[in-house]
C-alpha cells in the first residue's frame, strides 16, 4: 500500500490499480479501466457500479526506479 492511503468504501473514480477487499475473500489487486466514460473491473469484465461491495485502497503508484546496490 502506498504510504498514507487508507481503506475506504468509496469506489474508485478514475482508472488505475487498486486493492479491493471484502469479508468473503482475501484482498486482491484489481485494475480499473475507463471505456467511453464507464469504469470497468478488468478481470471480472463488469462495470464498477455493478461490482460487489467492499473496501478499496488506491490508486496504487508504481515503485520509483532505483539502482540496486
Amino acid at each position: 500500500m502506498t504510504a498514507g492511503q487508507r481503506w475506504s468504501r468509496e469506489r474508485p473514480v478514475q482508472a488505475g490499480w487498486y486493492w479491493f477487499r471484502d469479508p468473503l475473500q482475501k484482498p486482491e489487486v484489481i485494475q480499473i479501466w475507463n471505456k467511453e466514460g464507464v469504469l470497468w473491473v478488468d478481470y471480472y469484465g463488469v462495470s464498477l457500479d455493478s461490482f460487489g461491495n467492499g473496501e478499496w485502497c488506491g490508486p496504487l503508484e508504481p515503485p520509483h526506479d532505483q539502482e540496486a546496490g
